[in-house]
């Protein structure tokens, strides 16, 4: 279940906040009716951006082409343009 904090009740017991966060998991923050922010223990953030390759690594992981790949073209017509 998540816990979701009005910004004022956020605002007067942030330390509260953050050891919920840390002990229980995401807390959610609302300004005007309207989740904004999320606050998360360093823990969970370290997990969630450890898991991405870069760029480079990406690339070089894709499924190769093969040598003899002709991409196949559209057969469309140029418009007139008046030079």
């Amino acid at each position: 279940m998540k816990t979701v904090w009005k910004i004022q009740d956020a605002e007067r017991q942030f330390a509260k906040l953050i050891n919920k966060a840390m002990i229980q998991g995401p807390q959610y923050i609302i300004r005007q009716g309207v989740e904004t922010v999320v606050i998360i223990s360093v823990r969970e953030y370290e997990n969630l951006i450890s898991d991405k390759t870069d760029f480079t690594e990406f690339l070089l992981s894709c499924p190769k082409l093969d040598e003899n790949f002709e991409p196949e073209r559209q057969k469309d017509f140029s418009r007139n343009m008046d030079l």
